[in-house]
């Protein structure tokens, strides 16, 4: 028992580095996410298109700069969760104060909440909550763990932390975040990003 702690805690602290650079690079995300906004809102301001020898112009719509938009996918891309403990405390700490109430997630109920405005995150989740059903009968949104719980504390809950351990699981989750490239694969569910449909691999 006490090697395994000493296994969860060595895991735990690696993890948490993980995390960390997770964070700064939301953090960078959404700094150069104003700065387009920003230079969003000049451009705007700004003529688009002389109509003819007559004179007047004409605007067209947003505008855009593929050099910001590589930016942000860039580091988008590079934002990887190695495990669910991973994913989810990003997501507690990332989100918790955000400003935008429609992202803030402090609690396991507004991660819940979350899954209804997303497209891969729902993804993990069932994969996630699938896998509990099978060990305890219970899951991520049903009772394993309280909805009222930060999210922090819910990846640091036994069910997560052993989920995040498990060579098996861990295996398939890696399956649908990377290619055998290590190209980042977004849970795609077809076979030709990582074999299996999660239905069948979970």
């Amino acid at each position: 028992m006490e090697k395994h702690m000493d296994t969860i805690e060595f895991a735990r602290g690696f993890w948490d580095e993980r995390v960390r650079l997770l964070l700064e690079s939301f953090y960078a995300y959404e700094k150069k996410s104003r700065e387009y906004e920003a230079w969003k809102e000049v451009e705007k301001e700004k003529p688009k298109r002389k109509l003819g020898e007559a004179g007047g112009w004409q605007n067209f719509g947003t505008p855009k700069n593929a050099k910001f938009e590589e930016e942000l996918a860039e580091i988008g891309d590079a934002m990887k969760f190695d495990n669910p403990y991973v994913w989810i405390k990003y997501k507690g700490l990332a989100y918790s104060g955000h400003p935008d109430p429609e992202r803030r997630m402090g609690t396991l109920l507004d991660f819940v909440e979350h899954m209804k405005k997303e497209r891969i995150c729902p993804k993990r989740f069932a994969a996630v909550n699938r896998e509990l059903r099978k060990r305890y009968g219970q899951d991520l949104g049903n009772g394993l763990v309280s909805l009222t719980t930060p999210l922090p504390e819910v990846a640091d809950s036994a069910a997560v932390l052993e989920l995040s351990l498990d060579p098996h699981f861990i295996g398939v989750w890696c399956a649908h975040e990377y290619d055998a490239q290590g190209k980042w694969v977004k849970w795609d569910e077809s076979d030709e990003h990582g074999g299996a449909n999660l239905t069948r691999c979970c």
